[in-house]
């Protein structure tokens, strides 16, 4: 399938499928705590930007990669006003994304290097589902540096002017009591 023929495609689907440049990848179900931290993080992240320049989007809308490929990440975050019928963040500032037993692999892998080639990006966040855990990758100028956040860290996000306590990612979840 090319390019062009999976956009035109992936806009009349009811289900969302990524693309890795040859074929569509369907979009695997969440679990309850998946999809509370992924809830979580969207009620954090609209909060805390509410009336500034950046603006938050939740996992419907697709991310363009380069090379052709597509993704559709859990959160994201742009500094670029995004018209009101796109269905792409093109200009994406931070990546956030819940890791799932199925998919870990490609998130720590083949999602990281396509994020890492996106030139407007400063930050991938991947969240752990089972205990409390961030690994965040960073980019300053040509530099990209891994950090870890356990448990009661703060996560801090300069770009976007803003914080978030690890733990009110968590409410709700298995890994709330995590310490």
């Amino acid at each position: 399938m090319t390019e062009a023929e999976y956009l035109a495609w992936d806009d009349v689907q009811e289900l969302k499928h990524e693309f890795d440049g040859l074929r569509p990848v369907a979009m695997v179900g969440a679990t309850a705590d998946h999809d509370r931290i992924r809830s979580n993080l969207a009620f954090e992240l609209h909060g805390r930007l509410r009336g500034g320049p950046c603006e938050p989007f939740g996992p419907d809308m697709r991310v363009p990669t380069g090379r052709g490929r597509y993704r559709y990440p859990d959160a994201v975050v742009t500094r670029t006003p995004v018209d009101g019928g796109s269905r792409d963040i093109s200009a994406p500032v931070v990546i956030f994304e819940v890791l799932s037993e199925s998919t870990y692999e490609v998130e720590r892998g083949s999602k990281l290097v396509e994020y890492r080639s996106i030139p407007s990006l400063i930050r991938y966040v991947m969240l752990e589902q089972t205990v409390r855990m961030a690994t965040v990758i960073t980019r300053a100028g040509d530099i990209w540096s891994i950090d870890v956040l356990r448990s009661d860290e703060t996560q801090t996000l300069p770009e976007l002017g803003i914080e978030i306590p690890l733990p009110y990612l968590y409410i709700r979840t298995a890994a709330a009591t995590d310490t």
